[in-house]
């Protein structure tokens, strides 16, 4: 473990991380840097890191090799891309990273481009509104010419109804008054040779 020591006091320059720092594991965990420094056969150096919670894979050592001390389950090995410095804004009270991600305050020229655009949507949903509403005035003319057609269509049905039956009478009228005069006829010329 002597050599391990002089490795774990190294610093990685480009990824700001030193022994110690509080850190998150794959997006999800949170844990405390204990080794800086090369893991295995690697050529690269490897972060251990001492978990929060038992979900790690090992006590600090690997392949019979004890590169940092912790609890079972509470250690992990990885790489500088797969952690990231722990910034307490990012996570709720219960240590449970936010889904959200904190955004920087816009700044004034964004905030004004902003609200010129939330002017002009609110403008534009205006003219909707007005377009919108006097559609439904046209539509609401549409539908009373519809009626008034529809009743007008209705009233010429009644009407050519009662003259069809009108007609009918005069029809059947002028039927049974040519034959009762025929009838009469054929009387009066009976009559005539009867006598």
């Amino acid at each position: 473990m002597g050599d391990t020591k002089d490795l774990s006091l190294e610093k990685s320059p480009s990824m700001s991380i030193a022994l110690g720092d509080k850190v998150v594991v794959d997006r999800l965990y949170i844990g405390t840097v204990k080794y800086i420094g090369r893991v295995g056969t690697k050529k690269h150096n490897s972060l251990g890191i001492e978990l929060d919670v038992p979900n790690g894979e090992n006590n600090g050592s690997r392949a019979g090799r004890v590169y940092f001390q912790c609890k079972p389950r509470h250690g992990i090995f990885r790489e500088f891309k797969d952690v990231k410095k722990y910034k307490p804004l990012e996570y709720n009270q219960t240590g449970i990273i936010n889904t959200t991600e904190i955004e920087e305050v816009p700044s004034p020229k964004v905030l004004s481009e902003l609200l010129n655009d939330n002017v002009e949507i609110q403008r534009m949903l205006e003219e909707l509104r007005k377009e919108n509403k006097k559609l439904e005035d046209d539509l609401e003319k549409e539908k009373k010419k519809v009626s008034l057609l529809e009743n007008e269509i209705i009233l010429r049905n009644q009407r050519e109804k009662a003259f069809l039956t009108k007609s009918d009478k005069f029809g059947i009228n002028s039927i049974l008054t040519e034959i009762i005069n025929k009838i009469k006829e054929k009387i009066e010329i009976e009559q005539k040779i009867f006598k």
